[in-house]
């Protein structure tokens, strides 16, 4: 598994910030994206389904399909990390664990006690 890249947007209240984040967009045919929110509300939208954004939710999307952040209200920011993953040639294993997991259910509300592990595998990445 080759993590790609890692990314921790705090705060997400700037309009530029917004703007960017908020783009509807897509990843390489390869490339997953987990996105876990720490703070705020706001939609998620994947694909053409629009799921709600609270604290410890995890959404998993799969390689190119559409996504977006959508803030709820500027005074009430959203804090989230992202990282984007490959499987590599070895890992069919986890390639088919991931997709039959998003095939069953995009999103999870894991709780908001993943910030350290996310921060560690951000920093590391």
């Amino acid at each position: 598994m080759i993590l790609k890249d890692a990314v921790f947007v705090y705060q997400m209240k700037e309009l530029e910030a917004i703007k960017w984040h908020g783009r509807y967009h897509t990843h390489g045919q390869n490339d997953y994206e987990l996105h876990y929110f720490v703070q705020g509300a706001g939609k998620f939208l994947s694909g053409d389904t629009l799921y709600n954004i609270t604290p410890g939710t995890l959404f998993l999307t799969s390689p190119g399909v559409k996504h977006s952040i959508k803030v709820k209200d500027p005074g009430s920011p959203i804090t989230y990390y992202a990282l984007l993953i490959q499987p590599e040639g070895g890992d069919q294993d986890v390639e088919e664990l991931l997709k039959e997991e998003i095939r069953r259910r995009p999103w999870y509300a894991i709780g908001s006690n993943y910030r350290f592990f996310f921060e560690e595998l951000r920093e590391r990445g």
